[in-house]
């Protein structure tokens, strides 16, 4: 468990395994946490570096100033300098697919590959998913924000089984322990303005390869109308992108539902 301060504040990172190195960006709430299934499998292959971005998680919780995907993606910058790593394979996904994006299209000289969800833009049903995220834990606390994040996360047919109420359960102690109820508005806010569709084009002028990650089910499932439209621009965007679909599991909580699928997709990827 290591720490370095970026403008100001104090960032959480840790490093596990050897070998090439691979840093994990997950979800505004749930950041590690949601690698947590995952990153014993990658260690076994990798250096895997987990970290929290100003504001959630074990960093600095105090913001002098509003959060930005820009000042995460500097965070970034920063604890690859401080874990002494030059060039790295990102996997980002939820809100950590677009610092990731973000970073990759501004260093690519940084970034060996990329694996992400196809998520690069908040579109306006979205946005407002965001901000009524913000103000279910403002006004009702954890459990009632964890039941909206979990019915958009996890495929239907989980949810009132009780694998979907254990992780309900998980999920909403990890929501406590990373982000304090005053964090969610900026939080969801910095997350609901982004659009970061020319960074599409700046990684595909690179040649970087790119590898699409997620699961088909659930409201944010790849298989899902609006994630669908964004993976369509994504991969006209990026045509070379490869694709990996998780069967069974919801979006971006694919790496918590079948982590042993997810991390397999991302050694074989990374070994081509």
């Amino acid at each position: 468990m290591s720490y370095v301060t970026n403008e100001g504040h104090e960032l959480w990172f840790e490093a596990t395994g050897s070998g090439s190195p691979i840093l994990l960006s997950g979800g505004f709430g749930l950041v590690d946490s949601q690698f947590e299934r995952v990153t014993p499998l990658l260690a076994e292959h990798f250096r895997v570096i987990n970290w929290n971005w100003r504001g959630v998680g074990r960093s600095d919780r105090a913001l002098a100033a509003p959060p930005s995907i820009d000042a995460w993606t500097r965070d970034l910058e920063a604890v690859l300098d401080a874990a002494d790593v030059e060039t790295a394979a990102l996997w980002g996904t939820s809100t950590g697919a677009l610092v990731s994006l973000h970073f990759a299209a501004r260093h690519a000289d940084r970034v060996r590959a990329l694996v992400t969800y196809p998520s690069y833009k908040t579109d306006v049903a979205m946005r407002r998913a965001y901000m009524l995220f913000a103000e279910v834990a403002e006004t009702f606390g954890f459990d009632a924000v964890t039941r909206l994040v979990s019915w958009v996360g996890l495929p239907p047919e989980k949810l009132d089984t009780p694998e979907g109420l254990a992780f309900a359960r998980w999920e909403r102690d990890a929501l406590e322990k990373n982000l304090s109820i005053e964090a969610w508005q900026p939080v969801c806010r910095a997350i609901a303005e982004t659009d970061l569709t020319s960074d599409l084009e700046r990684i595909a002028e690179s040649d970087m390869p790119v590898l699409l990650l997620g699961g088909d089910a659930g409201p944010v499932g790849l298989d899902s109308p609006p994630i669908r439209a964004q993976l369509k621009t994504f991969l006209e965007r990026l045509p070379n992108a490869a694709t990996h679909v998780v069967p069974g599991t919801g979006g971006t909580y694919c790496v918590l539902e079948d982590a042993a699928a997810c991390a397999s997709a991302v050694r074989s990827f990374l070994a081509g």
